[in-house]
């Protein structure tokens, strides 16, 4: 078994004992003090930073390796940039649900079509809606009877022949016929475009249960989930029939973040940007800043109404919308700053190897940067990743 080696083995000429330079370029530590080894050794102590003040000049005015900067930038030179995704337009887009449970008969439109306010999309066999036209027609028989026993009691009051309650009384049936007859056609007022009723033999229109379901905007077909024969039922919580929209006009739905709240309001203009096309940019305004915060992720959503008559977007697409906001305040990079006590502290590089400690008044811009209200200014390098170890090594030599 080996001996195990003494202090002066591990300390002579041949090895490399660990310097104070060597921790200072990994920042891990302030100082080391090697007295065994300095005492064997003959080699002259590396040198180490100084400090004056509150600036740290590093030997031989070099930057250590691996110490980074990063510029003090203007407002109007980091634009605001927002993910979002892009959305069917609420005011141009219909969504079309079965107003009655029943069969579909036929389809008429396809995906893609472009149709008409008022065209047909598809028939289907509903005898909830048959049931509405008997509705209808029994209370409009209801109400002429009622209005005939009153005149007739009208009449009779006149030579005498009966008390004023019978006319009371049926002017009072007469109204509730008239109430009944108009709740009747209400329900089939929204289907008064319906396709024209077949005759019955007797020369009138005949109660049937074929209902044509029809596009309440002008449009393109842009979704379709019907088929004949397939049975519906009137549920708006599924999927609508058919989606009907103006593919020119668009929505795009972004995550704001909370801290940014106080730079956007509507009528702001927005440059959008996809991976589908990336040198086009679509312009875009905004249009609402929503009222909630999201407690989860601390975002707000924000639409914007987007020009789509180029064609190139599409529903759903992935965007990220560039806002060019110059409020005259600079920003810096959020892990440029350091903490210490209730101030807010960055290093400004003050030549090479040379960096200063400042304390400023910050205000947070996101998760990234800060804007800077005092202390700073644009075109200023600050180090970014170690300044909370060159704070220490200030503190330490105090």
């Amino acid at each position: 078994m080996n001996p195990t080696p003494s202090r002066a083995a591990l300390c002579r000429p041949g090895r490399t004992p660990l310097t104070a330079s060597a921790l200072l370029l990994s920042f891990a530590s302030l100082a080391l003090g090697l007295t065994g080894c300095e005492r064997a050794s003959t080699a002259p102590p590396a040198p180490q930073p100084t400090i004056n003040g509150t600036l740290i000049s590093f030997p031989g005015q070099k930057d250590p390796e691996g110490l980074r900067t990063a510029e003090v930038v203007a407002s109007a030179e980091q634009p605001l940039l927002l993910p979002g995704r892009l959305a069917w337009d609420d005011d141009a887009t219909a969504r079309v649900y079965p107003p009655f449970a029943g069969r579909v008969l036929g389809v008429q439109a396809q995906v893609g079509q472009n149709v008409a306010k008022g065209a047909v999309l598809a028939v289907i066999s509903a005898a909830e809606y048959g049931q509405a036209q008997a509705d209808a027609r029994r209370a409009q028989a209801d109400e002429r009877l009622a209005r005939q026993q009153l005149d007739r009691a009208s009449s009779l009051l006149e030579v005498g022949a009966v008390a004023r309650k019978h006319v009371e009384a049926a002017q009072a049936e007469h109204e509730r016929a008239q109430a009944d007859l108009q709740r009747a056609q209400a329900r089939l007022e929204p289907y008064s475009t319906n396709a024209a009723t077949p005759a019955s033999p007797t020369g009138r229109n005949a109660i049937h249960q074929s209902l044509t379901i029809t596009s309440p905007v002008a449009g393109v077909v842009v979704e379709r989930q019907v088929n004949p024969g397939l049975e519906l039922r009137p549920d708006s919580s599924g999927a609508p029939l058919f989606l009907v929209s103006d593919p020119s006009r668009l929505w795009a739905v972004m995550d704001l973040d909370e801290t940014q709240l106080a730079r956007v309001h509507p009528g702001e203009k927005l440059a959008l940007s996809t991976a589908a096309w990336p040198d086009d940019r679509f312009e875009a305004v905004v249009e609402h800043v929503a009222k909630l915060v999201d407690p989860e992720s601390r975002t707000i959503k924000l639409r914007a109404r987007v020009d789509n008559r180029s064609g190139k977007l599409r529903a759903e697409m992935f965007v990220q919308a560039r806002l060019s906001l110059d409020d005259g305040r600079a920003r810096v990079p959020a892990d440029a700053v350091f903490v210490r006590g209730e101030q807010l502290g960055v290093f400004v590089a003050q030549g090479p190897g040379r960096y200063e400690r400042r304390f400023v008044k910050l205000r947070p811009a996101g998760p990234q940067w800060w804007l800077v209200d005092e202390g700073l200014k644009p075109g200023e390098q600050v180090v970014v990743g170690a300044a909370l170890f060159l704070n220490q090594m200030l503190d330490a030599a105090r």
